[in-house]
């Protein structure tokens, strides 16, 4: 029972990290979900916009959605792999 309520704590803990991360860079965060819900996103921008973030608000923002996290699988999918390479 204990191992249970060390997961639960843990990832209530991580949660309102997600959170609390999320709030901070909320007019980021905002911004690329806007443009990925566009039909043609600008793709340099969310990238710009995703590496404006620091490495360590990334992770935290990176939860996912059936973990509360705030972006959606396709949203993820696009920011893992689909941003333009390059400078």
């Amino acid at each position: 029972m204990l191992l249970w309520s060390r997961y639960f704590k843990d990832d209530e803990e991580t949660l309102l990290a997600h959170q609390a991360a999320v709030g901070r860079n909320w007019p980021t965060v905002a911004y690329i979900k806007q443009e990925l819900s566009k039909d043609d996103p600008d793709l340099w921008g969310v990238k710009e916009a995703w590496y404006e973030l620091s490495p360590e608000e990334q992770r935290l923002i990176w939860r996912a959605p059936t973990k509360g996290g705030c972006f959606t699988t396709l949203e993820r999918d696009v920011i893992k792999n689909k941003l333009p390479q390059g400078n």
